[in-house]
């Protein structure tokens, strides 16, 4: 159970969101990929609170580009 911070080039987010499905048992690990478009971020969120509350007994693998992973970390533990 928790979560992982996973930091990717941009152009790889989708792979390693393909390669983690192939790789982990989905009934064990939660992988979410956080957008890269501004867009997008507040479905993001929301989607986050029920996913994360849907996996309460796996672990949580949240897939992000290097340009954001700098302000996940902050929002996350300040």
């Amino acid at each position: 159970e928790g979560h992982i911070l996973v930091c990717v080039p941009g152009m790889l987010l989708q792979q390693w969101e393909e390669e983690a499905s192939r790789f982990l048992n989905l009934k064990n690990w939660n992988v979410i990929v956080y957008p890269t478009r501004q867009a997008v971020l507040p479905d993001f969120w929301k989607k986050w609170e029920t996913d994360v509350e849907k996996a309460k007994d796996v672990t949580t693998i949240l897939i992000v580009s290097h340009n954001v992973s700098f302000f996940l970390v902050y929002m996350c533990y300040y």
